[in-house]
C-alpha cells in the first residue's frame, strides 16, 4: 500500500516533531485545499405565515378534542 502520509520510523527512535505553521489555521488550510466551501442557499423553501400555522394548530386541536370526546382514536 502506498501512502505518502505514512511512514514507518523504529520504535526505539523518538518520534519526530511536526513542524506548525502559526501563521496558518485549520479553516485557512481547508479553505486553500478546497475541502470546505459555504453551505449552498436555497431559496426554494415555502413560507408558512404564523396565521396559517395557528389556524393548522387549532384544526388538529379541535379534532383531537372530538376524537377524545367520542372516543375515537385517529
Amino acid at each position: 500500500m502506498n501512502n505518502p502520509s505514512l511512514r514507518e520510523a523504529p520504535r526505539w527512535k523518538p518520534a519526530e516533531v511536526i513542524a506548525v505553521n502559526r501563521d496558518s489555521s485549520l479553516i485557512h488550510w481547508l479553505e486553500a485545499t478546497g475541502r470546505m466551501s459555504a453551505p449552498e442557499r436555497n431559496d426554494d423553501t415555502e413560507f408558512i405565515p404564523e396565521d396559517e400555522v395557528g389556524e393548522m394548530m387549532d384544526s388538529n386541536f379541535d379534532r383531537y378534542e372530538e376524537s377524545e370526546e367520542t372516543g375515537d382514536e385517529d
